[in-house]
């Protein structure tokens, strides 16, 4: 990749931080295991950059942080700040929930602020006629139930996007599929427009369900109307565009135009890790399985899911931690001759990846590992079930230590 290209990408990197003690209801939200609590201070890990595109100029800053619990990595937490003239400007999500196993199934959507005064938000879904506007606080986080009509169960739901305003950039959105015997939650990223001339996201997921049921899905969120759209899928796919059904084969590129909150859903018993998505203008895609198992001669499994950031985004050097129990490595590469490292416990495993290629590594609870890589890849966590229902798997994106150059 050029040089020039090279000095358009942000800066990444993370500070793990200890979860405190403010879990959710247990009463309320049985699955919900895990613990989340809204830091009162933004950890700022990288340096500003400025980046002048179509005599657009524009800062960003991006800041991470890690929550975890003692025994396993739970959620990255991302803030992204970006100011333009003003300093304190409104923030866009666009994002939707596919289905996992459960036919009662309960979305949720988490906000959090570290903001002294209220911030005032707004969400919009036209497809099911919701429309709500309030505030969230930094005492007094908001949880919203919505229901199954939210849900992108098949590809013939094409309308299930979900847009999120909020008046400042010091909050917190997290998505999450709550269902009596699977659930996922994800982090909800801001639409960004990078001034690029397109936009590149690949799905990612595991190898199989549960029984081999259940699907690798993909779901594409529209951001802005007319927006042209390239799909190159890895497995062979139906899919639903404008009412109009298609049935795609393994490599087959199909372009079509997609618009705002218009969703498209992409769904197969295999592995779509590595499926391209190409758009002209931002969207949001988030990737992972109805009820993935892992590792595959288990019974168990879990509703995996992540909003995955367009590859301008991605970097070349990782860390992962302990979290108790075994996990995989998923590694997928955007560029062609990628050489990845991978350093566990001292012990090197290389490969070499092409665009759109991704290798796996088994690792033991133990493990500590470093990724590193001559192009930027995306690194996927997948901790692996052990047993019992608050023991399933865990789908978690790597941050990364620091865009190299």
């Amino acid at each position: 990749m050029n040089e020039s290209k090279r000095n358009n990408v942000t800066s990444w990197n993370h500070k793990a931080l200890q979860a405190a003690d403010d879990g959710m209801p247990s009463t309320t939200y049985p699955r919900a295991t895990w613990r989340l609590q809204a830091e009162q201070e933004a950890v700022p890990v990288c340096e500003e950059e400025k980046t002048e595109v179509n005599s657009k100029c524009f800062c960003e800053r991006r800041m991470m942080k890690v929550l975890l619990s003692s025994w396993v990595l739970l959620l990255l937490h991302v803030e992204v700040s970006i100011q333009e003239e003003s300093t304190n400007r409104q923030r866009d999500f666009y994002f939707g929930f596919f289905s996992n196993r459960d036919s009662n199934q309960d979305p949720f959507i988490i906000l959090t602020t570290s903001e002294s005064q209220p911030v005032n938000y707004s969400i919009e879904a036209p497809a099911v006629g919701y429309y709500i506007s309030d505030s969230v606080t930094s005492d007094n986080r908001v949880i919203i139930h919505l229901n199954n009509s939210f849900i992108a169960s098949s590809h013939n739901d094409q309308d299930k996007g979900i847009h999120l305003m909020i008046s400042s950039d010091r909050v917190t959105v997290i998505g999450q599929n709550l269902g009596r015997l699977s659930s996922g939650t994800f982090l909800c990223l801001p639409i960004t427009n990078l001034c690029v001339d397109e936009y590149v996201y690949y799905g990612i997921s595991v190898p199989i369900g549960r029984s081999g049921s259940y699907n690798s899905s993909i779901l594409v969120v529209g951001t802005e109307d007319s927006t042209m759209m390239k799909l190159i899928v890895t497995q062979p796919v139906t899919i639903s565009v404008s009412n109009s059904t298609v049935d795609l084969t393994t490599g087959m590129q199909y372009s079509f135009v997609i618009n705002r909150l218009q969703t498209v859903l992409v769904g197969s018993r295999d592995d779509l890790t590595g499926t391209k998505v190409v758009t002209d203008k931002p969207v949001s895609v988030l990737s992972g399985h109805q009820c993935g198992t892992l590792p595959v001669n288990l019974s168990y499994c879990d509703h995996l899911i992540e909003q995955i950031p367009p590859t301008t985004l991605w970097s070349r050097m990782f860390y992962t931690i302990s979290t108790g129990r075994q996990y995989t490595l998923k590694v997928l590469a955007a560029y062609n001759s990628t050489t990845v490292d991978i350093v566990c416990n001292n012990v090197k495993t290389s490969r070499m990846l092409n665009e759109g290629q991704f290798c796996n590594l088994s690792l033991q609870s133990n493990d500590y590992c470093a990724v590193y890589s001559n192009e930027d890849v995306l690194v996927v966590h997948f901790s692996h079930a052990f047993g019992g229902s608050n023991n399933d798997e865990i789908m978690t994106l790597v941050p990364c230590s620091h865009k190299s150059v």
